[in-house]
């Protein structure tokens, strides 16, 4: 039977009726009790909804405001939605929800392959109902926290029950996958980092064994106050142990790096100075951001023509002094879509060896990568990323392996990912609407932008008239 109902609660929820999404006017409260009932398995009693989402009010007026908000989605997700007197359910067999088929996946055994570690990470795109809250609907909070809590415990321990049975069938790659999904998630789990140093070491990547040990104490010590444990000590030596005697010889795997040590890479490519109006205190936020808070991935999300690119741009030529290797800017513009995540990932690898010109091709795109950026402090911008959005999963794998890198991502959409950071870029702001001088509203940033082109756009015309 095909899912008339897709209902995604991990990450930013969403709730598509046959590929649709439902109206924009649809009330939050109408959004919450489709995902409450889409999360519990069993019917709900009526008094536990009203008592959720309308506590604040008597019992009386909080039943009658269910049976409102219940004819409306009776409207909306017939016949998905089972009503009775007594309680309200959904119709599980017509619908597709991602947090119950990712619990499913988690509790079978390892499968060889990569589809199915894949699946068990990408249908992860954030902790539960991300960003969604309900105004006077306490109790509705405290469910949502709760199950958000319960939740991340719940898919982190299956990863590394995952990750463990991968690691023991020789199975390195999906390991791999899954541990570095999960050190996005909780990077404070140095059982974690354990696991993936000892996926290194069994594929002799000694140089990136090292390098996860140094990321492990930076943020056991940075976060907590901690020191790495014995038992992470003791993988540091295997890992040290005959390294270059291991990188002489041309061991299996890749050297500690494929590069020698660079000057300051500044800026990639050199592009005219970029002039930023109207947003000089998202500039001074964004800054901030990557240089105080360490923030490690910030994406500039807007629709086409609000300025993310020229943001972006002049952000890096700002910042490239405040990198030790500067900034490099690599567009995802031309880039060609592709359906399977892991030739779109390729694809990405490809063009940021180009952006960042490593000629090194002695092993897997992605790898060289993350060898070259381990011991880089840099500021990578990635443009238009919403034409290879199945490929971001590319980011996480490159800051778990490089502890300075800093990415600045832009987008129409988010990217969904635990670390992200949301810096929205929406239209400049207009003249005021009943303006008292032309100076008033020349001093727009909109109007002066607008002046700017066609200033720009007459000039050209004159000059091809004179030709």
């Amino acid at each position: 039977m095909p899912h008339i109902l897709r209902i995604r609660l991990l990450g930013i929820p969403q709730i598509l009726l046959n590929d649709t999404p439902l109206p924009e006017d649809t009330a939050r409260k109408s959004l919450a009790l489709v995902y409450i009932l889409a999360t519990e398995k069993t019917p709900q009693p009526r008094e536990v909804l009203a008592s959720l989402l309308w506590g604040d009010v008597s019992d009386t007026r909080a039943k009658n405001s269910l049976r409102l908000h219940l004819v409306t989605l009776r409207k909306l997700l017939t016949p998905v939605l089972q009503i009775t007197r007594n309680t309200v359910a959904l119709d599980k067999t017509q619908c597709w929800i991602d947090l119950h088929n990712l619990l499913e996946l988690l509790e079978q055994p390892a499968q060889p392959g990569e589809t199915f570690s894949r699946e068990v990470t990408d249908l992860y795109r954030g902790d539960f109902l991300t960003g969604f809250s309900v105004q006077h609907s306490p109790l509705f909070s405290e469910w949502r926290q709760t199950q958000q809590e319960y939740l991340r415990l719940q898919i982190l321990t299956g990863w590394q029950r995952l990750t463990t049975q991968f690691y023991q069938q020789g199975g390195y790659t999906e390991a791999s996958l899954i541990n570095q999904k999960l050190l996005t998630i909780d990077p404070l789990n140095e059982t974690a980092h354990q696991q993936q140093m000892r996926i290194y070491l069994a594929t002799d990547q000694r140089a990136l064994a090292v390098q996860q040990f140094r990321t492990c104490a930076q943020i056991l010590q940075s976060e907590l106050g901690l020191k790495p444990s014995a038992e992470t000590i003791a993988l540091l030596q295997q890992a040290s142990k005959d390294i270059k005697k291991s990188q002489n010889d041309k061991a299996p795997g890749l050297p500690l790096s494929t590069s020698p040590s660079l000057s300051p890479i500044r800026f990639w490519p050199v592009l005219p100075l970029t002039t930023v109006l109207g947003r000089d205190k998202q500039v001074e936020r964004i800054v901030h951001k990557l240089t105080q808070e360490k923030e490690r991935l910030i994406t500039l999300v807007g629709m086409a023509g609000t300025g993310k690119t020229v943001l972006a741009q002049a952000l890096g030529q700002q910042l490239t002094e405040s990198f030790a290797n500067g900034a490099c800017f690599a567009s995802l513009a031309n880039s060609e879509s592709k359906e399977d995540a892991q030739a779109a990932e390729f694809q990405v690898a490809l063009l940021l060896k180009a952006a960042l010109r490593i000629e090194d091709n002695q092993g897997e795109a992605l790898t060289i990568l993350q060898t070259f950026l381990r011991d880089k402090e840099l500021l990578l911008i990635l443009d238009n990323c919403e034409h290879l959005l199945n490929a971001m999963g590319i980011i996480p794998k490159l800051l778990s392996a490089a502890p300075h890198l800093h990415i600045l991502a832009t987008s129409y959409t988010p990217l969904h990912l635990s670390m992200e950071s949301v810096e929205i870029v929406g239209g400049l702001a207009l003249p005021p609407r009943n303006p008292l001088s032309l100076e008033e509203v020349t001093a727009s940033p909109a109007a002066t932008l607008f002046i700017g082109r066609t200033q720009r756009n007459v000039s050209r015309i004159v000059r091809q008239r004179e030709r």
